[in-house]
């Protein structure tokens, strides 16, 4: 069963950069997690959350410019 991560995310009024606690851990425990999503048409999908720098270069994506 996918862990769920509450979503959308967090931001810290003060600093809004900082990472939601949740994600952090997420970063430091599972950089590749899957959880689930409640769409606004009441659907609940599953959704990958890459939160690790290394594991976004992995996956494919384009490098920051």
């Amino acid at each position: 069963m996918p862990e769920n991560v509450p979503l959308p995310i967090r931001r810290d009024a003060a600093c809004p950069f900082s990472p939601d606690p949740e994600m952090a851990r997420l970063r430091e425990t599972d950089p590749v997690t899957t959880s689930q999503a409640l769409m606004p048409t009441g659907e609940l999908v599953d959704v990958r959350l890459v939160t690790g720098y290394s594991a976004a270069r992995g996956a494919g994506l384009p490098a920051p410019e």
